[in-house]
């Protein structure tokens, strides 16, 4: 039986003693494993479901008998364009041609969890190169295990830059382990090149008719990866690999995902955060042909709560929506507003005294020269770091023999919090829960890599 529903704080001051705390208590996201070396976090060919005439090299990438490499995305794209630079970095030690390059947003497994996102906790600046901080880095890779399943910080590209190099050269090394093999020749004596292995006298194997045997192939412990001056791929400008879909029409946003039979919610949210229910009235909204039901919400894991309505389709569950008759207490924020905040904004800087995060030159010295002072504040209003979609996500919940799954298909930037967020909810193990991504509508401020 299954049946798909559709729904439409300030960083903390660490101190150097802190920051193993910080880390892994990181955005609540999952931070699993021991601490692996670069090597470590490929994964292998079982990490990644493969097609019919594919093959999984390992948890990054697959070919295709036709020689069609796609890359794993486990990172949110919200039009920043990791679904075209994480390819790059994997195409580029692989050796294929761009034009044989695609993209798929997986469900990510803790294998592609995000190290960058926790080890950029340490409080300290990227350019501090001194003994504390260098073992403050040291330290937190290695409590950070597989790391968190969460975009964000700009740390995609960082992150990404040694393992998905990683990735494309063990598929690089086997699938000229692999044409050795085949022809009985020393592997030394092989490149790669446009999807294809080349032999010194011309002959050439395609990716695709040696990815199963590659599939096969051994590591070593230590791989080989390109010197700059080797990048064919990176650093240069290429076709996003986004766009055409984007454009026809085809891609998957989170509103975008249906399935048969499938039920429509709407949510009515707290007029201030923090806001609790005193009285819903429903007979309005009960009159309404086509309601299936109407549910109160408690918050989850730093959500609101909420009253949901779910009906056959998304113009009945609006309606209904917008008929019930909600009575809330604002509590705490009943009062809150953009100028308030502004002040105690502008008290703090004013009158209170931070810790000192980096200095540089002598200002005090520059005063008692005698040069004249400019001072200037400059506000924005509160605005909202927002997709510019209908917020959405879709579930199918099914059972067999008795056992229950959930998978889950949202716009997301933290699969690893929804995860958590969803077996709860569903009082399931986190086994039981699938999160995969959909592409998100962009951010109205600047997003994260």
């Amino acid at each position: 039986m299954a049946r798909a529903i559709a729904a439409g704080n300030p960083l903390p001051t660490l101190s150097r003693r802190s920051f193993l705390l910080g880390t892994a208590a990181l955005g609540g996201s999952l931070l699993v494993g021991c601490a692996p070396a670069p090597e470590g976090r490929i994964g292998k060919g079982s990490d990644l479901p493969a097609g019919e005439d594919e093959t999984s090299l390992n948890a990054w990438l697959r070919i295709a008998t036709d020689g069609i490499v796609t890359v794993a995305i486990a990172r949110a794209e919200m039009g920043q364009g990791v679904s075209t630079s994480l390819p790059m970095l994997v195409a580029e030690e692989l050796g294929c041609a761009w034009k044989d390059v695609r993209f798929e947003l997986i469900a990510p497994s803790p294998i592609h969890g995000n190290v960058g996102i926790v080890t950029q906790a340490v409080p300290f600046r990227d350019d501090d190169t001194g003994a504390s901080a260098s073992i403050a880095r040291w330290l937190a890779q290695r409590l950070a295990g597989h790391g968190s399943l969460v975009t964000g910080g700009s740390t995609s590209v960082r992150d990404a830059w040694q393992p998905l190099r990683m990735a494309g050269a063990a598929a690089r090394y086997a699938l000229i382990r692999s044409a050795g093999r085949e022809w009985g020749i020393s592997a030394t004596e092989l490149a790669t090149e446009n999807g294809q292995v080349l032999h010194p006298d011309g002959r050439t194997l395609s990716f695709g008719e040696l990815a199963e045997a590659a599939a096969r192939v051994p590591l070593p412990p230590k791989i080989r990866l390109k010197a700059p001056a080797e990048y064919r791929l990176l650093g240069k400008s290429l076709p996003r690999l986004d766009l055409p879909e984007k454009i026809n029409g085809q891609a998957v946003f989170g509103a975008d995902v249906r399935f048969p039979d499938m039920l429509y919610a709407a949510a009515v949210m707290p007029p201030v955060p923090g806001a609790q229910i005193v009285l819903v009235r429903e007979d309005d909204a009960r009159k309404i042909q086509g309601l299936r039901t109407i549910t109160r919400v408690p918050g989850i894991m730093g959500a609101a709560n909420s009253i949901v309505v779910v009906a056959d389709d998304t113009w009945t569950a609006l309606r209904a929506a917008n008929a019930l008759k909600v009575e809330w207490d604002a509590g705490v924020n009943a009062d809150f507003s953009s100028e308030a905040y502004l002040d105690t904004l502008l008290t703090a800087i004013n009158e209170q005294t931070g810790a000192r995060w980096h200095a540089e030159g002598d200002l005090e010295a520059v005063e008692r020269s005698g040069a004249r002072r400019f001072d200037a504040v400059y506000t924005v209003p509160m605005l909202a770091h927002a997709a510019m979609e209908p917020a959405s996500c879709t579930a199918l919940y099914e059972t067999h023999r008795k056992q229950a799954r959930l998978q889950i298909w949202a716009p997301t930037q933290n699969p690893g919090l929804y995860a958590q967020a969803a077996a709860k909810a569903a009082d399931l193990s986190p086994d039981q829960i699938t999160v995969t991504p959909t592409l998100l509508g962009g951010l109205r401020l600047q997003g994260f890599a």
